[in-house]
C-alpha cells in the first residue's frame, strides 16, 4: 500500500565471493549506520538511524559478527553435526550461515554461546523437512528453543514439533501468515488502536511478519518469550496472534497519540524499547485469547487451562530471569524440565 510492506528472503543464495570470510570482515565496515540487523535483500529487520546508534554497542556487535562469520566459513565437512545435513540444499546453508552471525547483534551477546546449537537445530530441520527449506526468521525461532531447553535433543524435538504445527508461516507464499492476519483483524476490529491504524493506512502486513515469523524476538526480550513459550507450543498460531494483540494492547496509548502515518510506524518500530513485563504480557494474552480463538472458530479455554507454570527452576534459571520460581503444567509430558543454559 505505502511502500512499507515487509519482505522476507527465502533460500536464494547470493553469488559466491572469491574472498571467502574476508568479505565478511569488509562487510562489517559498512554497518556503522545499521545495527547489523538486516541485509541488503530487504530483510524484515529495521535499520537503526545513526543518531540513535551506540558506538560501544556497535563495536561489540561488529566483533561478534566477524567472529561468527569466520566460524561459519569453515569447510562444510567440519561443520556438519548431523549426518543428513549433507543433503541440504547448498543455497539454504549459505543463507543460514549469512543470518547466524547477526543473531548475537539482535538477541544480545549471551546468545553467542548457542549459535552452534542453533545451526545444528536448523540443519536437522532442513534435512528432515526439505519442502519447508530455510526462510529468514527461522534462526530466531531456533534461538528461542535453544535458549529455553538444556538438552539439544529435547530442544530439537520441541522446535521441530512447533515448526510442524505452524510451518505455513515459512512455506513459499507464507500461506499461514495470511490466515494469521485475518484472524488478527477479526479479533481486534473493535479496538480503538486498530481502527486508528486502519484510519492511517497502517496495514497488518507492515508489522505482523516481524512478530510471527521471528517468534517475537524483534519485539520482546528473549527471557520473556521463553517464559511464554508454552502458549505457542500448545496453541500454535492462535497463541501467537494473541501475543501480538497483547503487545499492541500494551502500546495502545502510544499508538493513539500519533496522528500521522510516520509517527505510528515509529511507535511500532520502537516496540522493543518499551516491552511489557512477563506478568503484564501473560495477563493481556489471557484477556485477548478468547476473541482470537473465536475468530479462528476454536473453543475457548477454561481459566485453569490458561495458567502457565513450569517445574521449579535451577539457580542458573533464577539468575537469567531474576525470579524465585516458575512452573509449567502445559509441558508435563516433556522428557525433562525446560532449562535455561
Amino acid at each position: 500500500g505505502n511502500g512499507c510492506e515487509t519482505s522476507v528472503c527465502r533460500a536464494t543464495p547470493e553469488p559466491e565471493s572469491a574472498n571467502g570470510p574476508w568479505d565478511a570482515i569488509a562487510g562489517v565496515a559498512m554497518m556503522s549506520t545499521s545495527a547489523a540487523t538486516g541485509s541488503s535483500n530487504g530483510y524484515i529487520f529495521q535499520q537503526v538511524p545513526r543518531e540513535n546508534w551506540n558506538p560501544r554497542r556497535s563495536f561489540q556487535q561488529k566483533v561478534n559478527f566477524v567472529i561468527m562469520a569466520l566460524r561459519f566459513n569453515l569447510d562444510s565437512c567440519r561443520k556438519r553435526s548431523y549426518e543428513l545435513d549433507r543433503f541440504v540444499v547448498e543455497g539454504a546453508v549459505e543463507l543460514l550461515d549469512q543470518d547466524l552471525p547477526r543473531t548475537a547483534g539482535l538477541l544480545g551477546p549471551h546468545v553467542t554461546a548457542h549459535v552452534g546449537r542453533i545451526r545444528a537445530l536448523l540443519l536437522r530441520l532442513l534435512a528432515e523437512d526439505p519442502e519447508l527449506g530455510y526462510c529468514q526468521g527461522l534462526h530466531l525461532v531456533a534461538a528461542v528453543f535453544s535458549k529455553a531447553i538444556g538438552s539439544q535433543a529435547d530442544a530439537y524435538g520441541r522446535f521441530h514439533s512447533f515448526v510442524q504445527r505452524v510451518r505455513g508461516l515459512w512455506l513459499p507464499g507464507f500461506p499461514l501468515l495470511q490466515v494469521g492476519s485475518n484472524q488478527f483483524s477479526c479479533a481486534v476490529r473493535e479496538r480503538p488502536w486498530y481502527r486508528h491504524l486502519h484510519d492511517h493506512c497502517v496495514e497488518p502486513s507492515m508489522f505482523l511478519p516481524q512478530a510471527l515469523l521471528t517468534m517475537f524476538t524483534l519485539w520482546l526480550p528473549l527471557e520473556t518469550i521463553v517464559e511464554c513459550l508454552p502458549f505457542p507450543e500448545r496453541l500454535g498460531l492462535s497463541a501467537m496472534v494473541a501475543m501480538t494483540v497483547a503487545v499492541l494492547d500494551h502500546a495502545a496509548e502510544r499508538i493513539l497519540k500519533e496522528k500521522r502515518f510516520e509517527g505510528i510506524l515509529g511507535v511500532l518500530q520502537a516496540l522493543p524499547d518499551c516491552p511489557p513485563s512477563t506478568e503484564v504480557l501473560l495477563s493481556l494474552v489471557t484477556h485477548s485469547l478468547p476473541a482470537v480463538l473465536g475468530a479462528a472458530g476454536e473453543s475457548p479455554l477454561m481459566p485453569a487451562e490458561l495458567q502457565v507454570r513450569s517445574p521449579q527452576q535451577s539457580e542458573q534459571q533464577k539468575e537469567f530471569r531474576g525470579t524465585a520460581k516458575w512452573e509449567d503444567p502445559l509441558l508435563e509430558s516433556a522428557a525433562e524440565p525446560a532449562m535455561i543454559i
